[in-house]
This record gives C-alpha cells, sequence and structure tokens, in this order.
C-alpha cells in the first residue's frame, strides 16, 4: 500500500504533535534532573536566563503539540468517517473524540500535557517533579496507537510496552537536546564540560534501551529479511534505521568536539536528524506491517 496525500498530512501531523510531546518532557527531564548541579555554576543572571528560555521552549512545543494534534484530528476524523467534505468532518469530530480509542487517548494526553506545562511553569521544585510524571505519561501513551494495540494478547502488550519504553528513551534523548544547547551558550568551560559528562551516560542509557527496544518491534513486526527488504513497511523501517544511525554519528561526534560552537553546530544537527526519525516512525504506524499480511 502507497501512502496517499491524506496519509502523508496526517503522518506529518502526527509527527509534529510526538516531537513536540517530546520537547515538553524533554526540556522538563533536562532542567528539573540533568542541568540542576549545573545551573548552580552559572551566574544568578545566566541562570535566571537558562530558566526564562526553559519555560518558553516548553510552552512553545505545548503550543505546537496542541495545534498539531488538532489538525491531526480533523484528519483522523476525514478518515474515519470516510467523508470528504468539511462539514461532514467536523460532524463527527465529537464522536471520535470521545467515542474511539484514539480521540480518548489523544484527550488524555492533551490533558496530562496541559498538568505538565502550568506544573512547570509555576514551581520551581516540588511541583516539577509532577510536571515531570505528567509529562512522561503523556508521551507513553503514544503507544496505545501503535500496531501492538491492535494485536490480541501477550504478544500485543508485549509489543506496546516496548513501544512506550522506546517513546520514552526517544523523547528523553531527543527532547533534552535543545535545552542542552540552550545551556551550552551561556555556561563557562567548567559548567560546559560537566554538562557534556552527565550528558554522556544519561544518552548512552537511552541509546541502548532504543536499540533494544527497536530490535524487539522489528523482530515482531517484521520478522524476516524478505518483509525487511520487500514491503514498503520494511523499506520505511530501513529508512528510520539510517536516520538512527546518522543521529549516533552526531551523539559520537559530541564527545569529541572541543569547542562550544562546535558542539552547538553538532547538537543542532543531531536535533534535526532525531526530527527526521520521527516523522518516519509516524510514517510507519500508517503503513500496514507484514505480521498483517
Amino acid at each position: 500500500m502507497s501512502l496517499e496525500t491524506a496519509d502523508w498530512v496526517r503522518a506529518v501531523e502526527r509527527g509534529l504533535h510526538l516531537a513536540a510531546s517530546f520537547s515538553v518532557f524533554g526540556v522538563i527531564l533536562f532542567r528539573t534532573v540533568l542541568a540542576h548541579p549545573v545551573v548552580d555554576h552559572l551566574t544568578d543572571e545566566a541562570a535566571e536566563r537558562f530558566d526564562c528560555a526553559c519555560r518558553g521552549l516548553v510552552w512553545f512545543s505545548a503550543e505546537v503539540a496542541l495545534f498539531a494534534a488538532a489538525a491531526w484530528l480533523l484528519m483522523q476524523s476525514a478518515y474515519m468517517a470516510q467523508s470528504d467534505t468539511v462539514g461532514g468532518t467536523f460532524e463527527v469530530i465529537p464522536t471520535v473524540l470521545f467515542g474511539t480509542t484514539f480521540g480518548q487517548l489523544l484527550l488524555l494526553r492533551l490533558l496530562l500535557l496541559g498538568a505538565a506545562v502550568a506544573l512547570f511553569r509555576l514551581y520551581r521544585h516540588g511541583g516539577r517533579i509532577w510536571s515531570l510524571l505528567f509529562a512522561g505519561a503523556s508521551v507513553a501513551l503514544h503507544a496505545g496507537t501503535g500496531h501492538g494495540a491492535a494485536m490480541e494478547g501477550g504478544a500485543g502488550l508485549l509489543l506496546t510496552a516496548a513501544l512506550a519504553l522506546h517513546l520514552m528513551a526517544a523523547s528523553a534523548w531527543l527532547g533534552s537536546l535543545a535545552p542542552l544547547f540552550l545551556l551550552l551558550r551561556d555556561a563557562p568551560g567548567e559548567a560546559a564540560d560537566m554538562a557534556r559528562r552527565r550528558f554522556a551516560p544519561f544518552g548512552l542509557a537511552c541509546v541502548v534501551t532504543l536499540a533494544l527496544t527497536a530490535l524487539f518491534q522489528g523482530q515482531t513486526i517484521i520478522g524476516s529479511w524478505p518483509d525487511l527488504f520487500g514491503t514498503e513497511y520494511g523499506l520505511w523501517a530501513i529508512a528510520k534505521t539510517v536516520l538512527f544511525a546518522l543521529l549516533l554519528a552526531f551523539a559520537a561526534a559530541n564527545q569529541f568536539l572541543l569547542s562550544q560552537a562546535g558542539l552547538r553546530i553538532s547538537i543542532a544537527f543531531e536535533t534535526a536528524a532525531g526530527l527526521l526519525v520521527v516523522l518516519a516512525a509516524s510514517i510507519l504506524v500508517n503503513l500496514p506491517p507484514p505480521m498483517h499480511g
């Protein structure tokens, strides 16, 4: 099955919503956990500027997530109702939003995301832990719209759990890149080195988790080499793997770049490659996997 125009649009909308959700969780995680001791080495002015930048990034990401979700809901409603008119699509939106698993999960994710953003912007200590938990739950619930959710029995549950873990690791890694970039902008040499040292093992843990969960999902969904190279789903899975390898190359380069300017450029390219990976993953959801014939 080839992707039609509407499928491409839905994939892009899903990808934008997912990437923005990743950003919300990643920024909150980075500022709450990873950056906490590094900020102590900044001047008061630089620390406040970094805090403001993180709050602004969380707010902007939440806005993108909301608008992308609204557009995705519109296109998904038209797809589910097989409607080709705007009026007909708007009529079925309440039914899709409140009466389908897709709509209910979307609404729940947005509510969790909104609570996470509100707590992060209002509080600086205890409230941010709850903000982190709500944002993480919002990301993990994306697994409820994956291929595993359509399967019955233990295999479906395992596949859904693997996807949730995969999404959490991806959002923790990719979502932390932008605040890392912002921190390095104002951090003196000692603080920049500390940030790099703290991020390296964290990034490695995320990469290992991503690789293991991707391998499990690939074996379960694709299953054989002919299906990998002979189906559109398999070819897009290969494309996603190539982009993931590119991500790893940028991440490895970050460990050897001595100048902050070079490191920031590498992080910017790493972020762009990450967005392409998220888009490829969103396209895969719209394709029938080989295990479904």
